[in-house]
């Protein structure tokens, strides 16, 4: 089971929020398809991949949404890379199989297909280097692939470089100061040596994050991410933050800072007993119903505890989820 590093946590954290998702998808994808889509409708998609390596490593997040007049259904997996993967065109695109795949499962005698789409966030420590699409990878003449054309898979995903974009061009973006504080987040935290004095460059984005609807929470996420990779102390940070960037609201950042970090532990405990009980589910009984999958999901710590203990002895996968008599 792949553990969670600070980069996944704050990008879940802020982009696994619909409307903050929406803000960066409607920047990132296609014109004409941005175009065509219906924002409103996005709604986050649960990872239930089959493929036991996609499990493993799934994506970061899946949404779905609808075009707009026709409804029809469109998918896309939102990914973040802190490095270069030269492989990365391929494995995306087993990502969006899997996805495509979950819907042929989901609607038996189906003959068509939602369109599905990735889209990658890189923020390394130097602009993306890698092939952005599949027929790059082919072991074969560029002319070849190209005179085969559409007998190839192609499969070109879409790539938001952050290690490409100034400052300035990051700020410009049509997005709220809560989604780009995140970006510039991930964007810097890890090379910049004084992440304080970098932080002194946007306290006005600090302020406005802050102050916006939902946004407190996101910058202690933030903070958090700072500590986790950056050069700050928990000492220097809190003291900047009283001192220069926040004074009025630090008080209330400490105490939603500590309130989050609650939560969070006791989500990642959760998390983990979800992950866990799926795979003994998996290994024991094979393949599992969605229905399953989605009950676990939604499952509370006590829940998952019984099933996991029942999991020892229950001789059918029904066992598991039966009453108590």
């Amino acid at each position: 089971m792949t553990v969670p590093t600070p980069h996944d946590r704050l990008f879940r954290f802020t982009f696994g929020q619909p409307t903050l998702a929406a803000e960066l998808l409607a920047y990132t994808l296609p014109a004409p398809l941005c175009d065509r889509v219906a924002f409103d409708t996005l709604a986050k998609k649960q990872r239930d991949f089959v493929d036991p390596l996609l499990r493993e490593r799934a994506s970061d997040l899946v949404y779905g949404l609808g075009l707009r007049g026709s409804g029809q259904p469109l998918a896309v997996v939102l990914e973040h890379q802190s490095a270069g993967d030269p492989l990365m065109a391929w494995r995306v695109q087993r990502y969006s199989g899997e996805v495509t795949a979950e819907y042929i499962r989901r609607r038996p005698g189906t003959h068509k297909l939602p369109m599905t789409l990735a889209v990658v966030i890189y923020h390394g420590d130097r602009p993306w280097r890698d092939p952005t699409e599949l027929a790059e990878l082919y072991l074969a003449p560029d002319e070849l692939v190209a005179a085969l054309g559409a007998h190839l898979p192609r499969y070109r995903f879409v790539l938001d470089d952050l290690a490409a974009t100034t400052d300035d061009a990051l700020r410009a973006r049509p997005m709220s100061a809560t989604a780009i504080m995140t970006l510039w987040a991930l964007k810097h935290t890890r090379h910049e040596p004084d992440i304080i004095e970098a932080l002194r460059g946007v306290l006005d984005l600090l302020g406005a994050a802050t102050a916006a609807d939902g946004g407190r929470d996101v910058i202690v996420a933030v903070m958090e991410y700072l500590l986790s990779v950056g050069s700050a102390s928990r000492e220097s940070l809190a003291a900047f933050l009283r001192e220069e960037a926040l004074p009025e609201t630090y008080e209330a950042l400490m105490t939603a800072g500590e309130l989050l970090r609650q939560e969070g532990r006791k989500e990642g405990r959760k998390e983990g007993q979800q992950e866990l009980l799926l795979a003994l589910l998996t290994a024991r009984y094979g393949e599992l119903p969605g229905a399953v999958v989605a009950r676990v999901r939604a499952a509370d710590v006590d829940a998952l505890t019984t099933w996991g203990k029942r999991v020892l002895f229950a001789e059918t996968l029904e066992d598991v989820f039966a009453a108590a008599a």
